[in-house]
C-alpha cells in the first residue's frame, strides 16, 4: 500500500473594509489581499452579513 502524506492547512476569517474591498471574484481577492499584506493566504470562501463583508483564508503550514 502506497503511504500519502497530508498536508495541513490554517484557516481563518477577516473582515474586509468596504475601502480595500475590489469585488468578489478571485483575481480582485487577491488584489485585496495584496492590500491587507496577507501574503501566503488564498481565500476559499466570501460572504455578506449585513454591510459587513468577511474572507475566509487559507494557506498551508
Amino acid at each position: 500500500m502506497e503511504m500519502v502524506k497530508l498536508k495541513k492547512f490554517e484557516y481563518r476569517t477577516v473582515e474586509i473594509k468596504n475601502d480595500i474591498w475590489f469585488g468578489t471574484s478571485y483575481n480582485n481577492a487577491d488584489e485585496t489581499l495584496n492590500k491587507l499584506g496577507e501574503k501566503g493566504w488564498a481565500v476559499v470562501a466570501s460572504f455578506q452579513k449585513g454591510d459587513d463583508i468577511y474572507y475566509t483564508l487559507m494557506r498551508e503550514m
